[in-house]
């Protein structure tokens, strides 16, 4: 996508990201904050060439799920890719 760079100011992880070539010289700026509960929120800016936002800036809240496990997985073959690792049905025709 571009290249990023990144640095902590406080409890905020701020990532700038340049040279993006779907956006020729603008840069991309995400500010991930961890809040008390545990949840994240993402803040992301998008600069343009003159130095100034290009837009209002958007902000997205990750809830923190402790009741949620995520399992790590590795795909070694079609069917796994789609699903049949974890008890779904292997498209027709995959590799067993």
């Amino acid at each position: 996508m571009g290249d990023s760079i990144g640095h902590w100011e406080g409890s905020t992880l701020v990532s700038e990201t340049v040279a993006i070539k779907s956006i020729p010289g603008e840069k991309l700026i995400d500010c991930w904050t961890k809040l008390k509960n545990g949840s994240l929120t993402l803040q992301e800016t998008t600069i343009g060439a003159d130095g100034k936002p290009t837009g209002p800036a958007s902000t997205v809240a990750l809830i923190w799920r402790p009741d949620i496990t995520f399992v790590e997985d590795i795909c070694e073959g079609d069917a796994e890719a789609f699903g049949a690792g974890y008890g779904g049905t292997p498209k027709a025709g995959a590799k067993q």
